[in-house]
């Protein structure tokens, strides 16, 4: 027995040990300029408030602007999507959620160039990690999506850093984290907007379409996926949380490598269909190209600050509509308006 008790009582040490260590690496390495760091810092103060959340890919993380949300559905949003977001890490970031917090709904960005990618990276499973807060969370999605191989690289940020001899990185660290701006939560470069959501107010200067011919599909989705996205339609369905799929607009130079849109509509809005939830495409919006035009991005497929607050904007007023019957018919076409007729 004293035996068990001696061995217990080592293994806390090193747990508390490699705990200490683990946080003095991520304070002196970590960049103070990411936003993912300011982001899983403003989550934690927001959980047992969260009401409405907006996960997906890159495209939903620079479009879905909270604020705007905040005001227009009397809600408390947050936006939880990451680069290229896997939909099996989407899953559990939204169980989380819903444990946590009193979640009546949640908006997916569905993006088809990230849905036909079979493996994720591990550096795309990292942002997807280090958003879980709990150690269940944690836990489930180490077991459970990820390989042994993977653990490290996704519990210990040590096993991540590769420059510790990078003094002057590390001063530059500890003197801005020592900072009233960090203290506040107040990252440097301002593309942080608070509550997950990320803008940049450059504006895309490539070609600009007015139309184009529709080709041979280029697209398929994959089964891991699509696996994923059921499992998050059920989900919601099972826990009475409201769900919209939405595509996410984009300009015509992004939306003209797809060859036809209708394959990629037609399928999400077949799955929809099939499970009860709502989708809706915004390249298939009546006024995509009059109000999507290329100065609304920062490159050929992520809308830029005016853009994303154009979005959010637009998105709740069709979700008010839509939430007091008023049909959302009317604001959208029957295909992309960039296709010839």
């Amino acid at each position: 027995m004293r035996n068990i008790r001696k061995i217990a009582v080592r293994l806390v040490l090193i747990a508390l040990i490699l705990i200490l260590f683990e946080s003095l690496v991520e304070f002196l390495y970590r960049p103070y300029d990411q936003a993912d760091l300011y982001t899983i810092r403003e989550l934690e103060e927001c959980q047992g408030k969260i009401e409405t959340l907006f996960l997906g890919t890159s495209t939903a993380h620079r479009a879905f602007a909270p604020e705007i949300f905040d005001e227009a559905l009397d809600t408390f949003s947050f936006n939880l999507s990451t680069n290229i977001q896997p939909l099996s890490g989407t899953l559990h970031l939204l169980k989380e959620q819903a444990r946590e917090n009193p979640l009546e709904r949640v908006f997916l960005g569905v993006s088809p160039s990230a849905f036909k990618k079979e493996d994720a990276k591990t550096w795309q499973k990292v942002e997807v990690y280090d958003r879980l807060l709990t150690l269940q969370g944690k836990l489930s999605y180490l077991v459970e999506e990820n390989t042994p191989e993977e653990w490290l690289d996704l519990a210990l940020y040590s096993v991540r850093e590769e420059e510790y001899g990078d003094f002057a990185r590390v001063k530059e660290n500890v003197a801005y984290k020592q900072s009233d701006a960090y203290r506040q939560n107040i990252p440097p470069g301002g593309q942080y907007r608070g509550k997950g959501y990320i803008a940049r107010g450059k504006k895309f200067e490539g070609k600009t379409y007015d139309t184009f011919e529709k080709g041979t599909p280029t697209w398929e989705p994959n089964a891991p996926s699509e696996q994923s996205l059921i499992e998050i339609m059920e989900y919601c369905k099972e826990q009475g949380i409201e769900l919209i799929l939405t595509y996410i607009p984009a300009t015509g130079k992004e939306l003209i490598k797809y060859k036809d849109l209708s394959v990629i509509h037609d399928y999400f809005q077949g799955l929809a269909d099939e499970y009860g939830t709502e989708f809706w495409d915004f390249n298939y919006y009546a006024n995509l190209k009059e109000e999507f035009t290329n100065k609304m991005f920062f490159d050929k497929k992520h809308l830029n600050y005016a853009g994303s607050q154009k979005f959010s904007e637009i998105f709740a007023e069709i979700y008010q509509a839509y939430r007091t019957g008023q049909g959302v018919e009317s604001y959208f076409l029957d295909a992309c308006p960039y296709y010839k007729e």
